[in-house]
């Protein structure tokens, strides 16, 4: 992948990063934008916790499991504009649901152990719901969880999680429109 000039894209760095990615020149145009407001020291890359600053992210009560995820993904403490890309890939309608399906599963897989225990079911539950008052009602929850798609075990293995997220239609929740926020000018020199 070409080294990007900082300021812009090039018409040739577009045109690679449309056949090598998921997004539209018009995506990756405004995902260049926003990686370039999360680099405040203009170095040419951001850290994990820059992730964090975009909305998609910041408005996600599952944000710091997101972040130690793309940690686990990336494997890199510096991430470029074209990891970047590679990372959000992820959310994008057009990508693997498998893939997708293995990031989620590492998001709640905390413990590192390829299960989702109880507690951590709860603890992802609380954060989703908001209902951190209503403990009986959030192990309820749980417990059906865990009764309709692990059988008598007290955890999600990944198969049961691929069950679990395939029936509660969950790509409705981790897929991101990229294209929504695109700015709408007209006659512009992009389109």
């Amino acid at each position: 992948m070409a080294l990007f000039s900082f300021n812009f894209l090039s018409e040739e760095e577009i045109d690679d990063l449309v056949r090598t990615t998921l997004f539209t020149s018009q995506e990756i145009e405004y995902l260049y934008e926003r990686f370039k407001l999360l680099d405040r020291s203009n170095q040419g890359y951001i850290g994990y916790d820059d992730f964090i600053m975009l909305p998609e992210f910041h408005s996600n009560p599952m944000n710091i499991n997101l972040v130690k995820a793309i940690e686990k993904y990336t494997k890199y403490n510096r991430i470029t504009f074209a990891l970047f890309l590679d990372v959000l890939k992820v959310f994008n309608g057009k990508s693997d649901k498998n893939k997708r399906i293995d990031f989620v599963f590492e998001c709640f897989n905390t413990n590192n152990n390829g299960i989702i225990c109880k507690d951590i079911l709860l603890d992802v539950y609380v954060k989703l719901t908001g209902e951190q008052f209503d403990k009986t009602r959030a192990r309820d929850a749980v417990n059906e969880v865990l009764t309709t798609y692990a059988g008598r075990k007290i955890y999600l293995d990944k198969q049961d999680f691929i069950k679990f997220y395939e029936e509660n239609n969950l790509d409705e929740i981790f897929i991101v429109n990229f294209s929504k926020n695109l700015s709408k000018r007209k006659g512009g020199f992009w389109w």
